[in-house]
């Protein structure tokens, strides 16, 4: 069964006066079958309509059909009519109930005896699998309440529950009070899940409350001249200095004040800041301050203009009408599971790269123009028409369940950094100032970026898409193109080399691997650039396929550093995936970027080889796979330390005595299983073994131990 969801859908009125087509004359939208789904339809920009299609339960969005229509004339309106089709959904006993919990925590602050804001949070609670499932939420503190504590949920269905403050939370000291929000699948335990809530309660009014949990605390603010600034410190001390450093003796939770009069003069709170994600040059280093919650911002919010807090345990916060901040460092916050950011009109750069956010919604920020929020849960970023500044996207590493705007609301953008993002369709910029566009490994299946690479050393990477149309037309800024592992015909590949070479630009790196081979006209195109010094790859220049015997591997990294240990002076060659080789027993081999590739080393005679792997003292080398071992009869020495190896086949290599395989933090237990298994059943005395001990299992016990009798060093690491 497939999730319901909301499916925005962009269609392009290429004719005169848009007006007409979204007013005057309508689209005309049936829906089959009737009741199955709704369809609202709002104007974008000057070329597109948006029309929304939303399922009913039991339903899912499968398209349009029917379209019909057209216009003649410069200015002819234009008449559409199409069908919105909808699939009820069906039922996969292979998918069990699953319970899926949002949003993520509540976080309530407010002065003793209240009131506390917020004073209640509603979750939505749903069943995203095929059959019904029994639910149940619970919590211990008496601050606390549930509007229900279980229920059912039938497939592809959903709920709401309600935690609230209860009276009980007037009568609390001041403090910072914590409890755990379980929800539970109670029919299979899928999707069970924990939020936290707390509760600030401060005994002084007009403060800005920041809870610490540790033996120090060292902020720095940045205010106007003149500003008097107040800590109240947790311990009952006090402090009139921007950039203090208090020594509570012992680590504790904390709830510290600050007052500064006039709060206008407050222009920046800074509880860490390292620049490890950019930033401005201006502002401060501080490490990052044990600070775990904020309290009372809304006492500065007409008036900050830079919030800082990176690596910090901070798990929500609260942005709302701070009309005047323009910059929010938040990198590497992996406990902050919510941000909230209405009406934030100046707010320019926001960095919550590498945290733990469940939502963004930067719709109400519309001057934003540098967004850093690669690697985060959440299935989406809601943008709404944010974008008319934005020159650096960074949304990279998230499985988004929800499609990104179309690129062309961005004109500015120069920078667009969206790989692994679960991305479909057609990627299209309007943009002329590209200079860095990486968003490989999605299922894309066009990209036009016509004109937008148009001056500069521009860096283009759509390898591991779905695509089978490229577009370059007018990139003249173009230097570094990688569009290897796509669905390019031959006609798509001799388009990007007649295009880059009609550009005529010099020394530059196109990948092209992985797609048709070109036609002889794309192949004199290949030659002129690489007479001009670039370095093209193209499906036939990839490496034949390995004879029998080699030993073949696949890494990951951009620098890939190998080693043997040979006997007398046999024929050592290494092939790269990039057409290339080398010979020697220590090689150091160069490749634009990381990405996934597959070599193979051919040693002759076979016999000469000894050890194979990386050289002692280095390691990760991003090496995912090795195979073809154990044709080597005098192989005593295999070395993969600190790699990316999911598993290792040594059945037959008899002559293994030194094995090497802790730090592989992606090996499987199934796998370290066999590996016990084979040494075990070589017969071999005497040997060592060093392995990830987390993927140790009981299953392998008595082969490690009968090992450990015949001599071996056996050491988890």
């Amino acid at each position: 069964m497939k999730t319901l969801k909301t499916l925005l859908i962009a269609l392009s009125i290429l004719c005169g006066a848009l007006a007409s087509a979204a007013i005057a004359a309508p689209l005309q939208v049936t829906v089959a079958p009737s009741g199955a789904g709704t369809l609202s339809l709002s104007q974008s920009g000057t070329e597109q309509v948006m029309l929304t299609a939303t399922p009913s339960q039991g339903y899912l969005f499968s398209g349009f059909t029917g379209w019909s229509g057209g216009a003649t004339g410069g200015d002819a309106q234009i008449s559409l009519t199409l069908t919105a089709n909808f699939t009820p959904l069906q039922e996969d006993s292979s998918l069990p109930g699953t319970l899926v919990v949002t949003p993520g925590l509540l976080a309530a602050a407010g002065a003793l005896g209240g009131p506390f804001t917020p004073a209640f949070l509603t979750y939505t609670l749903r069943n995203t699998g095929s059959s019904t499932i029994q639910w149940g939420a619970s919590l211990t503190a008496s601050w606390l309440a549930l509007s229900a504590s279980g229920g059912s949920l039938p497939p592809g269905s959903g709920t709401t529950l309600a935690v609230s403050l209860t009276g009980a939370a007037g009568g609390l000291g001041a403090g910072y009070y914590t409890d755990t929000l379980r929800f539970s699948n109670l029919t299979n335990g899928l999707g069970d899940t924990a939020r936290p809530a707390s509760l600030v309660v401060t005994d002084r009014t007009g403060e800005v409350g920041f809870v610490t949990d540790g033996d120090s605390f060292s902020p720095v603010l940045t205010v106007d001249a003149g500003a008097q600034v107040l800590w109240n410190w947790g311990d009952g001390t006090t402090s009139s200095s921007p950039a203090p450093t208090k020594n509570f003796g012992s680590p504790g939770v904390r709830l510290n004040g600050l007052t500064v009069t006039p709060w206008s003069a407050l222009k920046r709170i800074n509880l860490g800041f390292d620049a490890d994600d950019g930033g401005d040059g201006a502002i401060e280093r501080v490490p990052a301050q044990p600070v775990i919650a904020v309290s009372g911002l809304e006492l500065v919010a007409p008036y900050l203009q830079k919030w800082c807090s990176s690596r910090t345990q901070i798990a929500s916060l609260n942005f709302d009408n701070f009309v005047n901040l323009d910059t929010i460092e938040f990198f590497r916050g992996s406990a902050l599971v919510q941000v909230s950011l209405h009406n934030t009109p100046k707010l320019s750069r926001a960095c919550f790269e590498e945290c733990q956010l469940g939502a963004l919604d930067l719709s109400e920020s519309p001057a934003l123009a540098d967004l850093r929020g690669a690697s985060n849960p959440y299935p989406g970023i809601d943008f709404g028409a944010t974008g008319a500044r934005t020159w650096h996207l960074c949304i990279r590493d998230n499985q988004f369940a929800r499609s990104l705007p179309p690129m062309t609301q961005f004109p500015q953008l120069r920078e667009l950094l969206i790989w692994n993002d679960n991305q479909t369709g057609a990627l299209t910029t309007s943009s002329s100032q590209l200079t860095a566009v990486l968003a490989s490994h999605n299922r894309y299946t066009s990209a036009d970026f016509s004109g937008g690479f148009s001056a500069g050393n521009g860096w283009l990477d759509v390898s591991d898409n779905q695509l089978s149309s490229l577009k370059l037309t007018g990139c003249s800024g173009l230097v570094d193109v990688f569009a290897g592992n796509n669905n390019l015909s031959a006609d798509a590949v001799d388009s990007v080399l007649e295009t880059l070479d009609s550009l005529g630009r010099f020394a530059g790196y196109l990948d092209l691997q992985g797609n048709a081979p070109p036609s002889a006209s794309g192949l004199q195109h290949a030659d002129h650039l690489r007479q001009r010094t670039w370095n093209v790859i193209l499906a036939t220049d990839q490496p034949s396929q390995p004879p029998a015997g080699s030993i073949i591997f696949t890494t990951e990294n951009d620098n890939v550093i190998m080693g043997l240990q040979i006997i007398g002076n046999p024929a050592v060659t290494w092939h790269w995936s990039d057409g290339t080789s080398d010979t020697g027993i220590s090689v150091e081999h160069h490749f634009p970027q990381a990405g996934h590739r597959v070599h193979y080393l051919t040693v002759e005679p076979i016999s000469a080889l000894f050890y194979f792997g990386v050289p002692y003292g280095i390691s990760q080398q991003g090496i995912s796979s090795v195979s073809g071992l154990c044709g080597y009869p005098n192989l005593s020495v295999i070395n993969l330390l600190g790699e990316s190896l999911t598993g290792l086949d040594i059945a037959g290599c008899f002559p293994v005595r030194d094995l090497h395989l802790a730090g592989n933090p992606a090996f499987t237990s199934a796998a370290l299983d066999k590996v016990f298994a084979d040494l075990d059943s070589l017969g071999g005395y005497g040997g060592t073994l060093d392995y990830p001990a987390a993927a140790a299992s009981p299953a392998s016990a008595a082969a490690r131990a009968r090992l450990v009798q015949k001599g071996w060093k056996v050491t988890p690491q």
